[in-house]
């Protein structure tokens, strides 16, 4: 399994977690999926992006993308909407 590149592109509002656009954090393969973070993340967030890095984790892909191993999400909070690119890192 591959480790998987999370990055906050933009914020539209205000993120109750403290996210900024510009920071990352990881899901790491080390036998299981460990998410590294170096602040709490929400799990709103944290639910709408773990099938997509599990998907990429193992290798899937997303058709609708332009690049490979990529995919854009979006916080559920339509008030203040986050979105991330998730990037597989091989």
């Amino acid at each position: 399994m591959s480790d998987v590149e999370i990055r906050v592109e933009s914020i539209v509002g205000t993120c109750d977690a403290g996210f900024q656009p510009g920071e990352r954090f990881y899901v790491r393969n080390k036998g299981f999926m460990a998410l590294e973070c170096a602040r709490p993340m929400c799990l709103e967030l944290l639910g709408a992006i773990s099938s997509h890095c599990m998907a990429m984790a193992t290798g899937g892909s997303f058709p609708w993308e332009d690049e490979e191993g990529s995919i854009r999400a979006c916080c559920p909070d339509c008030l203040n909407l986050l979105t991330v690119s998730l990037r597989r890192v091989e």
